[in-house]
């Protein structure tokens, strides 16, 4: 197992998440759902490289399922992201980053994505409309 874990590695990647859900949530609905369902599902092809390329091929194509529902349903969204957060585990846990990234780039993506699925999973609220409001409404679309 690849030793880059570090304390820095995590809290740096749930910053991350907080700007990512930030700017992602000046974004207005429907432009939000579709532009995430689109990335989610592009975000499974990365996994077709080896050296798990036809396991990987098998990830992406149900990522890129959930990214397809995600048009619809934003829990689709946040699973495709616990799939690829799975996936990015047990590469780093196989010392085997994406083509061209470091082994602990993957587990970046493993800090990363279950802070944004968790977003999704409370229907991807604008954190600007709950600033201008001050109550938090995660069914309310913005």
């Amino acid at each position: 197992m690849s030793t880059h874990f570090s304390f820095l590695l995590v809290v740096q990647n749930l910053g991350l998440a907080a700007l990512f859900v930030a700017v992602v949530g000046l974004l207005k609905e429907p432009t939000r759902q579709r532009a995430m369902a689109i990335m989610v599902g592009m975000a499974g092809g990365l996994f077709a490289t080896p050296p798990f390329a036809e396991a990987g091929f098998l990830v992406g194509a149900v990522i890129a399922a959930c990214g397809y529902f995600g048009l619809k349903s934003y829990p689709f969204i946040g699973l495709g992201w616990l799939l690829h957060a799975a996936w990015d585990t047990f590469r780093y846990s196989q010392d085997a980053g994406l083509v061209g990234q470091p082994p602990h780039a993957s587990l970046g993506c493993a800090v990363f994505d279950p802070m944004i699925a968790l977003w999704f999973f409370l229907g991807a609220p604008s954190v600007w409309r709950f600033a201008r409001r001050g109550s938090f409404h995660p069914a309310a679309k913005s």
